[in-house]
């Protein structure tokens, strides 16, 4: 299909304007008369003599009969009679002679080749090249027709004269075609793959340079792919060494991410494309173009292309070429113009003009999950989360913030060179084929997630290496610091930030900052820390170093706006910019009380802009009901008038409702996508205006009132946001007659009986709704929720706590619409709106933050029972004796629902089937333990305590349903599950009969403790420990993984702290500087720490292979110690009966493997070798290596998932706490271990928490040595110690058999 007729001007359009253009001579030349030229340039046949056949030779005689006249004019005005010219009558000759002329040069195409062609690659040879290697992971193809083939058919040398003057009448642009391809032959666009030094201060695209892109393009038979392969280089960021990059992220980044990065960077984009589209199916989109919106921006258009020539984002090629490319899409461009915000283009990738369009979002394979997952959804509450525990640890100085911008982030990633042809547009008369992924393609964020990541972990990596301040001092001195930073005022007001379980400040076990997080959101990397001007210059210069990128021009302050918000370090809280509040008051000032109507799209509008600033106004979602139901009016209006005066939307609502039987007369699945698409379109966008009413009228003044007065604030505590421990819960229930609710942490209860009006409209008087009346349990569930609220406000309101100034309630209802309500709020029940505004008054300016969760009625029985109470006079005796009654269950239900909010939703058929399932697991514990009874109803009743103490340890060792250790709540219904067996036989229960005797509840008070510990780090199991030695008989000798389990079978011994032996990057950490200005020394062992004796210890001062046998022990040396006693020496000897756990061998390989990879005297010991380097090449062990070495082997081990939170118990510590545990094993006192693990502390005590797991665990063959257990003086004598209530329950007395 040929363009349709336009102004011959196109044949004289974008002549080349370089100096290598030919001079084409008009003359014609008759190769005949060189056979050997002819035979060896095939191109030539087209003047050569033609054999017509007979049949020819008869027309041509019928036709020179008929048109004799024509011959004479044609010999005396056009210079030629013959008759295969007879076609061109009318034509004059400077047509004649163009024609010619361009048939000429096409003839002398190969024959007129400058030199330099010789020197260009191949097709084949550009197949080699180290970006974007030929994959069957890779194509897009279009729909061959003969527009896309004429290229070729122009360059082969088919046609004779007559046939090509013919191709060339039919439209100016063939002629344009041919004129071109001969024109261009000579061009030099070698220049293209050089770089331009003066890049940066280009102010136009040069007016031949979409010409050079042609001539490249026509040099590779119009293949886009081989062209841009052979612009590689600049365009397909070849100033990335990958090889050097990918030895650098190692130590900081995770595998994973390495390897999708490295495929992004080496490959390209995405990881899976392979298409096709029709011919129409693109010329379609080719003839809509692009959206109107262009238009109306031509200057941003201008200079959003400049932008992309001058950082080689995309190729531009003249527009007229674009019907003639093979394998090529064209998708339309829009202008995104946000208030507040600068236009952008936007590449709309999922327009569709009719029903069988297939646009390139349709053409990719996202949606299959071949991408990486994107994971910065929650960068902000992590961000906030970093402020808080900023402010834990530092309660009275500054915290800043910063934001690091990467300028155009998915253009810095490349499409695979074989479908860069299915991204094209058009613009300004210019064909762009982007190179860089475009903001539109629904695979660019997941293409730059493995990027952002390695960005983040990179910049947290990089943190330690401070010369990173010095290389990067130019960036650091252009920082612009918030003057109130520096100014004289010296106590600020702080708000203070609450320590519990969950956040515990930003130091490490040793007490030292941990180094700055970085959580990048897309293309912004976000990162809060205390003012120092030392680490804030430090995480800046990490993240420089990370992304390689100037800085943006954010300013450093306490108050900044980061992800389109204001946060406030000092304040502690967040919200909307003044400006934005300023734009939303100016559209609700338009809904005046004259204001009759509106459009769809002046409320959503507005209502959009609402919720923006409900985010972190939570009052204000309560008072939007109304304006939501309106349009929900006001679409189904739209609709059902649309459906009464449109033929073609009925046509559409018929098609888009239509099932999915396959039928002959059924739409295809993309005639209804397109159908649905166009209706909801349309219905949003009708001009049809809606009447507003008093109720809307009234919520829009009430918003309106409320954003206007400055006393309403609109900011949101950090303190409401973070995942943190609630101060208070409270539990709440409602029954027709009446409602009541406690709270243990704040010390209150209430009831409270409804009036009779209110009971008169129930369903206990009413049985239907007809008359809007009825006052459902919801609303009373969520008037129920309102009461608690306000007894919690008020109990801290006269509790003034100043460290806590903003304590968060957790409020229990067993109403799932009640819950939905106070988080959301209501949108359809009147008088669920209606109590919304009353609690949108309590939440405004209210310090107190409220979340709600789910309780089931059976978990909520004391609440329950209060709301039944017949009559107020009965509540205070019956709540003493509930209380009494129901106070502990209620503790455990709570501690129970923290893994009960992780399992999903309970419901009470749900608890039943927990209960029997429970039930089943305690019958099959005792069948396993022979005992034929699970209630032991003939044995004494502390018989079956002792058994059900057996059961609670078992279930402790992770013998669980799951197979999984559980915490105490768990247990505990596990617990009162086998109390429930023997009630139904009217047994004794076995806790409660043992009175002090009891062996069950010290077992869960023991582990509820355990679990209260911050921060708990797991041990190395022994079922770890033996995985880890057989996989290193498959290792290298100076592998990671082998190195990491040398220094972890040292360490189960010697109990060596993280920074006595490994780094946290790949720069060492070295002892502060002195002002005795004694040289700075590496924290970590050297090689003259370890010291090596004989059996008749002998030091043995040269530590060959060959040596190995006459090592009996070795001494190492504690330069520096947290406790400060550096320099002290502790002796380790051989364990000769268990030599693949000996401390001494591990010393020894260390050692050795120092001595093989040729590490300097001074430099740490923990080194390893890594894959694919030099011989001698090392790298430190990082203590995120080891985190990562540990918590793969504990997911082996125990079955767990990659994303369990279980696995995060396990880090470079566990090390250290295995050590104390496997002295506890030995029965070692606690002054023993104080001493052996040099403590000066008793904060060793902690460790000593994993008792409960270890004995099932525990294998003697993997226990600590004797010759490990040397005697040594200790504070309080005694050597060993006393077994513990839980050890002498893991060895059953008589009366147990």
């Amino acid at each position: 299909m040929l363009l349709p007729s336009s102004s011959s001007t196109a044949t004289r359009q974008s002549q080349p304007t370089d100096t290598h253009q030919p001079t084409v001579s008009s003359s014609t030349h008759h190769p005949t008369s060189n056979k050997a030229h002819k035979a060896s340039h095939p191109q030539t046949t087209w003047l050569s003599t033609r054999h017509p056949s007979p049949d020819r030779v008869r027309k041509r005689a019928r036709v020179s009969s008929t048109h004799q006249p024509l011959h004479a004019y044609q010999q005396a005005f056009c210079g030629t009679s013959d008759s295969t010219l007879l076609h061109l009558s009318g034509k004059s000759s400077p047509v004649l002679s163009r024609l010619k002329s361009t048939f000429t040069s096409l003839a002398n195409l190969h024959q007129n080749r400058p030199p330099w062609h010789a020197d260009l690659p191949t097709h084949s040879e550009l197949l080699r090249t180290p970006f974007g290697q030929a994959s069957s992971n890779y194509s897009f193809t279009q729909e061959a027709s003969f527009e896309t083939s004429l290229f070729t058919i122009l360059k082969s040398g088919y046609l004779d004269i007559a046939s090509f003057s013919n191709l060339c009448l039919t439209h100016p642009l063939v002629e344009h075609l041919a004129t071109m391809i001969p024109a261009l032959a000579t061009v030099d666009f070698r220049s293209l793959r050089e770089h331009d030094p003066n890049w940066a201060t280009i102010t136009a695209i040069p007016s031949h340079v979409n010409l050079r892109f042609l001539a490249l393009l026509f040099h590779f038979d119009c293949h886009l792919s081989a062209a841009v392969r052979y612009l590689g280089g600049k365009y397909l960021g070849g100033h990335r060494d990958i090889k050097t990059i990918i030895p650098k992220l190692r130590p900081h980044v995770d595998p994973e991410t390495i390897e999708v990065f490295q495929r992004v960077m080496t490959t390209g984009c995405p990881a899976h494309f392979n298409a096709e589209t029709t011919r129409s199916n693109a010329m379609t989109y080719l003839r809509h173009g692009n959206s109107s919106s262009v238009s109306k921006h031509q200057s941003l258009v201008a200079s959003a292309l400049l932008k992309e020539y001058r950082n080689n984002y995309a190729v531009p090629l003249p527009s007229w070429v674009a019907r003639f490319l093979r394998h090529v899409f064209f998708t339309p461009i829009h202008i995104l113009d946000k208030p507040g915000r600068a236009p952008r283009l936007v590449f709309d990738a999922l327009k569709r003009h009719e029903p069988t369009s297939q646009s390139v979002n349709n053409m990719t394979s996202t949606h299959s999950g071949c991408e990486m997952d994107c994971a910065y959804g929650d960068v902000l509450l992590r961000l906030l989360t970093r402020i808080w525990n900023l402010r834990i640890t530092y309660p009275d100085q500054d915290i800043v913030l910063h934001c690091n911008d990467v300028k155009s982030c998915f253009r810095q990633l490349k499409h695979h060179p074989d479908i860069v042809g299915a991204f094209c547009h058009t613009l300004l008369n210019s064909l762009w084929v982007p190179i860089g992924l475009t903001f539109g393609s629904d695979f660019s964020p997941a293409s730059w997630e493995p990027v952002r990541r390695t960005i983040e972990q990179l910049a947290r990596g990089l943190y330690s290496d401070t010369s990173l301040r010095t290389k990067h001092r130019q960036y650091l001195d252009k920082l612009r610091w918030d003057r109130a930073l520096f100014k004289s005022q010296r106590h600020p007001t702080f708000v203070p930030a609450k320590r519990d379980e969950k956040n515990q400040g930003v130091l490490d076990e040793d007490g030292l900052p941990v180094p700055t997080p970085h959580d990048m959101f897309v293309d912004d990397d976000c990162y809060a820390e205390v003012f120092i001007i030392a680490r804030v210059e430090q995480a800046i210069a990490a993240s420089i170093e990370a992304i390689f990128i100037v800085l943006g021009d954010l300013s450093i302050s306490h108050f900044n706006k980061i992800l389109g918000l204001d946060i406030n370090t000092r304040q502690l809280d967040i919200g909307p910019p003044e400006a934005f509040i300023a734009r939303t008051i100016t559209k609700l000032q338009a809904f005046h009380d004259h204001r009759k109507a509106f459009t769809i799209s002046e409320m959503t509008e507005l209502v959009g802009l609402l919720g923006y600033i409900a985010a972190s106004s939570r009052w204000l979602r309560h008072i939007l009901s109304h304006l939501y139901t309106s349009i929900t009016s006001a679409l189904q209006i739209n609709q059902a008038h649309l459906i009464s005066s449109s033929t073609k939307f009925r046509a559409a609502i018929k098609t888009a409702r239509a099932s999915d039987t396959i039928t002959t007369a059924a739409p295809t699945s993309s005639e209804r996508t397109f159908a649905q698409s166009y209706v909801a379109r349309t219905v949003h966008r009708a001009t049809k205006r809606h009447f507003l009413n008093k109720t809307a009228k009234a919520e829009l003044k009430l918003i309106l009132t409320a954003l206007s007065d400055p006393t309403v604030s609109k900011r949101c505590p950090i303190a409401h946001l973070v995942n943190r421990v609630e101060d208070c819960k409270s539990h709440g229930d409602s029954s027709l007659d009446a409602a009541g609710g406690f709270s243990i942490e704040c010390r209150f209860w209430w009831y409270i009986e409804w009036g009779e009006e209110i009971r008169a409209h129930t369903l206990r008087i009413m049985r239907n709704n007809r008359d809007g009346k009825l006052i459902s349990i919801n609303a009373l569930e969520y008037a129920t929720v309102i009461i608690n609220y306000a007894a919690i406000y008020l109990y801290f309101k006269e509790n003034v706590d100043p460290s806590n100034p903003f304590p968060t309630a957790l409020i229990f209802a067993d109403n799932t619409t009640a819950e939905s309500w106070a988080i959301k709020g209501c949108k359809r029940s009147p008088m669920g709106r209606s109590l919304g505004r009353l609690l949108c008054a309590l939440l405004i300016n209210n310090p107190v933050g409220l979340s709600l969760d789910r309780v089931s009625t059976h978990d909520n029985i004391i609440a329950d029972k209060i709301s039944r109470l017949k009559k107020e006079t009965d509540s205070l005796t019956f709540f003493a004796d509930l209380a009494t009654a129901y106070v502990s269950r209620a503790y455990l239900s709570n501690l129970g629902r923290i893994i009960a909010r992780h399992r999903g939703r309970s419901s009470s058929s749900k608890q039943a089937t927990t209960r029997k399932s429970r039930q089943v697991h305690y019958i099959k514990f005792c069948t396993e333990a022979n005992i034929k009874d699970p209630c032991l109803a003939h044995a004494p009743v502390e018989t079956r305590n002792y058994v059900l103490a057996c059961f609670v340890v078992y279930l402790i060792q992770g013998h669980t349903i799951q197979s999984t250790f559980i915490k105490s709540s768990t247990i505990s219904g596990y617990v009162d599950a086998v109390i429930a067996l023997h009630s139904q036989r009217h047994l004794p229960t076995p806790t409660t009969a043992c009175g002090a005797d009891d062996l069950v509840q010290p077992l869960i008070t023991s582990l509820r403790s355990y679990e209260r510990v911050p921060d708990r780090r797991e041990m190395i199991y022994d079922n770890m420990f033996n995985l880890m030695l057989k996989a290193s008989k498959l290792n290298p000798t100076d592998s990671l993984d082998s190195a990491i389990l040398d220094w972890i079978i040292l360490g189960r011994v010697t109990g060596a702290r993280k920074s006595e032996w490994c780094q946290d990057s790949q720069t060492v950490k070295l002892t502060p500087q002195n002002l005795q200005n004694i040289p700075q020394q590496p924290l970590a062992f050297i090689r003259d720490d370890f010291t090596f004796l004989d059996s008749q210890d002998q030091i043995i001062h040269a530590i060959t292979p060959s040596s190995i046998s006459s090592v009996s022990s070795v001494t190492i040396r504690w330069r520096f110690q947290k406790n400060n006693n550096n320099g002290e020496k502790i002796p380790f000897a051989r364990d000769k009966s268990r030599p693949s756990i000996c401390p001494v061998l591990a010393a020894l390989r260390i050692y050795l493997r120092a001595q093989r990879l040729n590490l300097p005297a001074d430099a740490p010991l923990a080194i390893y070798h890594p894959p694919n380097s030099s011989n001698n090449s090392f790298l430190y062990i990082t203590s995120s290596q080891v985190t990562t070495y540990l918590r793969r082997f504990a997911q082996a081990a125990f079955g767990l998932k990659k994303t369990d939170p279980m696995l995060q118990k396990w880090s470079c510590h566990s090390i250290r706490v295995t050590a104390a545990n496997l002295l506890h094993r030995a029965k070692m006192s606690d002054s023993y271990i104080q001493t052996r693990l040099r403590w000066k502390s008793t904060a060793f005590l902690e460790y000593l928490r994993n008792t409960f797991y270890t004995a099932k665990l525990h294998t003697e063959a993997l226990a600590i040595s004797p010759v490990h257990l040397p005697p040594l003086e200790t504070s309080d004598g005694p050597r060993h110690r006393d077994p513990t209530h839980f050890e002498q329950l893991t060895t059953p007395p008589a009366a147990a058999a």
